[in-house]
């Protein structure tokens, strides 16, 4: 027994070093953020004003420990967007996507300015695998929170900002499975705008035909949901990225007359609706109102 005790006390005095270290680093963000929040005043309640040494010391030793509780420590950092842009950005998204922490990636996606090509792709293979690894062999744990889910994340990468140059580069680096993986979940997204789509009929509950707005970030659950043109332009770019592959491979022939079906759909429907394109333009068009109420007047007839 104190053989044992002996060898098990170096492991326990590690574990209880780094439990104090976590608690230190946590109460060092709690005190920066009380700190710049008295600093700012009442203009600026939500900000947190720390400086650049700190976000990177605080980033590089959460990384460096690489656990799923030391990452989530950068929770509020991420939340104020200190870490967008920095070059210990690549390191961070690297660390996540290793330690699979579904609900931070979530978070980082949501609070990024910007993600490159090289971060994007990392993005889609990491949610791709778990897609079709649960989709084999569905997990034996409880169901994640509402929001949570790798197809979740896959919706934030459509809705994000994106550059069809970078992004086709990225999307040509993707296997034939993943690719095939990613235009089944943006025919999922298309067929729910389709239950919208009908010609006669109660209209299904769906997201909104606007495919001018921006797409629309949850509040509560922290969703997003893909608006139309979004997933027009992915599908047009992966079709573009793998169109020779996809038409030779037998198993994605299935999935791109699914496609072409909800597109004749969709022109159908477009059809239908522009006869009423002139009398709703007339009515909605400010330059078909008069610009300044028109006076009284009279008109004097004269009969020879």
């Amino acid at each position: 027994l104190s053989r044992s005790a002996a060898a098990a006390g170096p492991a326990a005095d590690r574990h209880n070093a780094g439990a104090r270290a976590g608690a230190s680093v946590a109460a060092a963000l709690d005190g920066e953020s009380q700190l710049s929040a008295s600093r700012a005043g009442s203009h600026s309640r939500g900000a947190l004003d720390v400086s650049a040494g700190f976000v990177a010391a605080v980033c590089n030793r959460c990384v460096e420990a690489g656990s799923a509780r030391w990452l989530r420590l950068l929770r509020p950092l991420i939340e104020a967007g200190a870490l967008s842009g920095g070059a210990h950005e690549s390191q961070l998204l690297a660390a996540l996507c290793d330690a699979r922490e579904l609900e931070m990636l979530l978070l980082y996606v949501r609070h990024s300015a910007d993600l490159d090509a090289a971060g994007l792709l990392a993005l889609l293979r990491l949610a791709l695998h778990e897609r079709k690894r649960v989709a084999a062999a569905p997990p034996p744990r409880p169901p994640p929170k509402m929001g949570e889910s790798w197809e979740a994340l896959l919706d934030l990468l459509v809705c994000a900002p994106r550059n069809d140059v970078f992004l086709l580069q990225a999307l040509r680096w993707l296997s034939l499975e993943d690719a095939l993986v990613l235009l089944s979940r943006l025919l999922e997204l298309f067929s729910s705008y389709a239950g919208a789509w009908r010609l006669a009929g109660a209209c299904a509950s769906g997201p909104p035909l606007d495919d001018d707005s921006s797409s629309v970030r949850g509040g509560g659950g922290g969703g997003c949901t893909p608006m139309l043109g979004q997933l027009v332009g992915w599908t047009n770019v992966l079709l573009d990225a793998h169109a020779s592959q996809l038409l030779m491979h037998a198993p994605a022939h299935d999935a791109l007359q699914q496609l072409g079906k909800l597109a004749r759909r969709h022109v159908q429907l477009c059809s239908a609706m522009k006869g009423l394109k002139g009398y709703v333009g007339q009515a909605t068009l400010k330059q078909s109102r008069p610009i300044r109420p028109i006076p009284d007047y009279s008109l004097e007839l004269l009969e020879m």
